[in-house]
């Protein structure tokens, strides 16, 4: 009711069937108290996998560029990689 669901929109969300909207998972992480990470660990865990998948290709990009193109970039990548593999939940 707080979240202007009912218990079976929720399960499709929990689910993947359907993905909550910014507002709803956050309204859930108030809710619950705890981090969207936990309300949502299936979409957590999708949404994160994407990232590295994404920070991997382009520090890849930046690997075969000169040194002065790359910069502090193929670091900043390397430490959200870094970062998602300390936060995955096992899923």
């Amino acid at each position: 009711m707080l979240l202007g669901i009912d218990g079976s929109m929720l399960c499709k969300f929990e689910s993947l069937s359907r993905r909550p909207s910014i507002e709803l998972a956050i309204g859930a992480e108030l809710i619950f108290g705890h981090p969207m990470k936990e309300v949502f660990p299936a979409l957590y865990a999708e949404t994160e996998r994407a990232i590295v998948q994404r920070a991997r290709r382009q520090r890849n990009r930046y690997n075969t560029r000169t040194k002065t193109a790359k910069g502090g970039k193929v670091r900043a990548l390397d430490e959200i990689i870094a970062r998602a593999g300390q936060t995955t939940l096992g899923i």
